[in-house]
């Protein structure tokens, strides 16, 4: 009986990790016992394991590795963020987050090239596949006279593009098969690329239009204007022309374009709209290009200017060059021909001029490289700026006689880049241009060379399904 009831007192105690003990179910609590010491020092216990009948203090490792800051797990810190950036879910730094969206963007889901550039950050990078094999589709001569007015394409398949129409700029949408759908003349001036809504509206700028005239278009899908926007900036004199830029699109659906007077720079400038046609403000900006808009809601300009959501200043550098192509990296970062900035406007390397910049365009790739379209060649760039690989395009004779054209470049769901050069043989030569359509891989590797029409001006170009479109005086459909 002995042996039972020393078990059956065993049994009755349950000891906590912290040396306290409760009563089992049945038993009365004991009377309160003064302290004593206990019968064998404190053991150290790995975390998360008990040592019955005895004390046990809990070690706890942090866990900063790759951590910059938050929480260490162990009621510690990883470290702290300078100021104007936070700590990201990812434990690192970042810049902070200005707009927070329910869904990652305010363009049409699923459209293969919604806006110029492609979206918002202008990576001229699509999740859709261009060809494999090129084959003319069809051409059709807008008269767009190499404007950079799109193409942008919806998710329907639907092409929109600026162009003439009864001599008359306008913005044109076109079917798959070549079939113009619509037109809607601008009059006053001609059109921007245009950049496609969630719902489909189809929103975009006009550039030259009169101080009265109206800068900015919001058209239904159907072709119906929904509704028009004047020129925001303050002409001084009726010869004056408002010049709109291509616009981006927040995830909270807000417009950004930039808007430039003739003969009065001092009134350039960011305009911010949302999808009613209200303006939301206008930020005077040393600069023409248009913004760009970063994954965190930052609004770029020209690299040099940086603007919050509520049109204030976060930064700004104007010891730079101005109006030069520029894209956004996954990280925040801000690329163009100079180099790359940190979200918050620091330097993170800069590109030698050795390496020739000429009329190309920029776009980042899903593995955070970059490229740059140096005419006749296409540059890779590592993150860090380290040259990854140079494909110089084919041409002969003395390369001080030639000019190029180069378009901007898109890269599709394979990570295949696509861009035109037109080669012109000198001005005094009576050879005729020369325009090829590229397509190289990742790797650097030239796919195959497609020969356009001799007087193509290559500009802008976009990606569809199994098709690339190319504006270059015509509107050109490449299947494959």
């Amino acid at each position: 009986m002995t042996h039972l009831r020393n078990a059956m007192s065993f049994a009755a105690v349950i000891v906590f990790a912290n040396g306290c003990t409760v009563p089992s179910a049945g038993e009365q609590p004991s009377e309160p016992q003064p302290p004593r010491a206990p019968d064998a020092p404190t053991q150290t216990a790995p975390t998360g394991q008990v040592i019955a009948g005895q004390r046990v203090s809990i070690e706890c490792t942090p866990q900063c590795a790759n951590r910059q800051c938050g929480d260490d797990g162990c009621g510690g810190s990883c470290g702290t963020c300078a100021p104007e950036t936070e700590c990201n879910p990812l434990h690192q730094c970042a810049a902070p987050t200005m707009i927070r969206c329910a869904g990652p963007s305010g363009l049409q889901a699923g459209a293969p090239w919604p806006m110029a550039g492609h979206d918002p950050a202008r990576t001229f990078r699509s999740g859709s596949v261009g060809p494999a094999t090129p084959s003319l589709a069809w051409s059709i001569d807008l008269q767009t006279d190499g404007s950079d007015a799109g193409p942008v394409v919806a998710l329907d398949g639907t092409v929109y593009v600026g162009g003439a129409q009864s001599g008359a700029p306008a913005l044109n949408a076109i079917a798959p098969d070549s079939t113009v759908k619509w037109s809607v003349q601008t009059l006053a001036g001609s059109p921007t690329a245009a950049t496609i809504g969630a719902d489909g509206t189809v929103y975009f700028g006009v550039t030259g239009a009169k101080q009265t005239a109206a800068s900015l278009y919001a058209v239904s899908p159907a072709g119906q204007v929904k509704w028009t926007l004047p020129a925001t900036a303050a002409a001084s004199a009726a010869s004056d022309e408002a010049m709109t830029t291509s616009l981006s699109m927040a995830c909270n659906g807000t417009l950004y374009f930039g808007n430039y007077i003739t003969n009065e720079p001092s009134m350039n400038g960011v305009t911010a709209v949302n999808t009613a046609g209200q303006m939301l403000w206008n930020a005077l900006v040393d600069s023409a290009m248009p913004p760009i808009v970063s994954p965190n809601g930052a609004i770029y300009v020209d690299a040099i200017v940086a603007l919050r959501p509520d049109g204030t200043t976060w930064w700004s550098d104007l010891t730079t060059g101005r109006n030069m192509p520029e894209c956004i990296g996954a990280d925040g970062s801000i690329y163009n021909i100079y180099g790359a900035r940190s979200p918050t406007g620091q330097w993170l390397w800069t590109l030698p001029t050795s390496l020739g910049f000429n009329t190309g365009g920029m776009a980042i790739a899903g593995d955070g490289a970059v490229y740059l379209g140096s005419a006749p060649d296409l540059i890779a760039l590592n993150h860090d700026g380290t040259t990854r690989w140079q494909l110089t395009t084919s041409w002969s004779g003395d390369a001080s006689t030639h000019f190029w054209k180069m378009s901007d470049l898109a890269v599709d769901g394979k990570g295949t880049i696509y861009f035109a050069i037109q080669d012109i043989h000198g001005l005094h030569s009576s050879d005729p241009p020369v325009s090829n359509l590229y397509a190289v891989d990742a790797s650097g590797t030239l796919q195959w060379t497609f020969a356009l029409p001799s007087d193509c001006l290559p500009r802008t170009i976009a990606i569809g399904s199994d098709r690339l479109y190319l504006n270059c005086n015509s509107i050109i459909a490449i299947d494959g």
